[in-house]
Formats: structure tokens, sequence, C-alpha cells
């Protein structure tokens, strides 16, 4: 029987669920991807102009900071040390603030987008995965006028 992934490392699922947005603007594109091999975009595009500050989602260790094909780029391990890897991409940017092997806070600024948009990637033991559900979900109370509802005897 197998187990699910929650079930089976719920350490990992608490240090990921909780991602930050690596920027301030909205989502421009979603992830839409539907298969290894398929076309589609493999993350969360940003809108980011040149030079926003951009954030570490998670707190972990950049495994990588460094140029791909012109562009700066940072890559952070985050989850405790199991066979489930988490790699978080951070890219293209203008410059990095951090090195490989730094341990990182959620919070803590990598570098500054190149902009326009900034591309975060999630890639679970080598596989895109989508990012979306592994962002915080904050709930906040929401008051209601007590003028729209009638009063009812207690009995």
């Amino acid at each position: 029987m197998m187990r699910s992934f929650t079930r089976a490392f719920p350490r990992i699922v608490a240090a990921v669920a909780m991602l930050i947005p690596p920027v301030p603007g909205p989502v421009f594109r979603g992830f839409d991807a539907t298969g290894p091999y398929s076309a589609g975009q493999r993350g969360l595009s940003y809108s980011a102009p040149g030079g926003t500050v951009v954030v570490a989602p998670a707190g972990g260790r950049v495994s990588f900071s460094g140029t791909v094909a012109g562009r700066q780029w940072v890559t952070i391990e985050i989850g405790p040390a199991t066979p489930a890897v988490f790699l978080v991409t951070l890219g293209p940017m203008l410059e990095r603030n951090v090195e490989r092997n730094a341990v990182l806070r959620a919070g803590d600024q990598v570098g500054t987008a190149q902009g326009p948009t900034l591309l975060l990637t999630v890639r679970r033991n080598g596989e895109y995965i989508d990012p979306a559900p592994l962002f915080a979900v904050r709930r906040h109370a929401r008051l209601i006028p007590m003028e729209q509802f009638e009063a009812q005897p207690l009995h």
C-alpha cells in the first residue's frame, strides 16, 4: 500500500507548506505544465519590475547561485535532509546577494529582479511541481455589522 506524501514526510510538508511570495507583485502566470516533457510553464511568474527586492520564500541552504544562459539565478534547498528534496529556484536576477552554501531564513534578501517578471519554480526529487499549494494561506477574521441581523430572544 502506498502512503500519501503528507503522511510519509510530515516534517517536510510542514517545512514547505508555508512559502512566502518572493516579491510583492501579483502572479502574472501560473503553473500549467501537464507532464515532465510537455509544453507549459513550470512555475509561477510574478510581476516584478527591474530592481525589485527578491526574498527567500522559505528557509534553507543556497545550492546554486550563478549564471545560466547569461542570466542570474538562485536555487534554495529547503526542508530537512530526507529522500524528498525540495529545490526552489528564483530568477532571472539583476543582482544576487547570496553565495552557494549560504543558510537563509524565509524573508532574507537574495537579490533584485531583472524584470519585468520573476520566475519561481519548485522541484521535488527532480520533478517540477505546482508551487501554488505550498504558499501559506492566511485567513483573517472579517467583522460583520450587527445591524444586518435581527435580534432573536434567548429562550
